[in-house]
């Protein structure tokens, strides 16, 4: 699925956040549908090993393994942790083109509480924090519209895993995902 990106890559080139953790598993790492694995070792960017296993599902329920996630391995960097696919020397992405769901959508993130589905923004993000209002609320709207659309709708109701349990402390809920589980 195909977003348009908020931030300008000149700014993402420039920042030292994205990309860098101070553990190595956390919920912030980037993951990744099975499909977009198996898209990445098809052809031939990334080894399989480079990801967790498979993770259980919390509630029981079974999940067709297209649509299963996984989390990337981060590597110890200095004194912390990166995504094997960024570049420090450059600050770019080896998979740009080709880079999961998740990191498309970033700034923004899919929130789960409580089995409630919302869209969120992180405020530790540079970019969102010295960004024109109207921008950021233009680009909502986007969001709003974008994830209505049926492709967008069965990707999250085929994708639940991807609504991820942040720290609330780092997030602000912009709307509910009320359709995520209709079509």
């Amino acid at each position: 699925m195909q977003l348009k990106q908020l931030v300008p890559e000149s700014f993402c080139l420039s920042c030292d956040v994205c990309c860098r953790f101070s553990e190595g598993y956390t919920v912030w790492s980037p993951l990744f549908t099975e499909a977009e694995i198996k898209h990445l070792v098809n052809k031939d960017i990334l080894p399989p090993s480079i990801f967790t296993s498979p993770r259980p599902e919390a509630d029981g329920n079974k999940v067709k393994h297209e649509h299963r996630t996984r989390r990337i391995n981060l590597v110890a960097y200095k004194d912390y942790f990166i995504c094997p696919c960024f570049r420090p020397e450059d600050k770019k992405c080896r998979i740009y083109e080709d880079r999961p769901f998740e990191c498309r959508l970033y700034p923004f993130l899919l929130v789960n509480r409580g089995g409630k589905f919302y869209m969120a923004q992180d405020t530790k993000c540079p970019y969102l924090r010295s960004a024109q209002q109207e921008e950021i609320d233009s680009y909502v709207n986007y969001l709003q519209e974008a994830l209505q659309a049926d492709e967008a709708r069965m990707f999250l109701k085929n994708s639940p895993q991807l609504f991820a349990d942040y720290p609330a402390a780092d997030l602000k809920l912009l709307f509910p995902i009320n359709n995520y589980g209709s079509l």
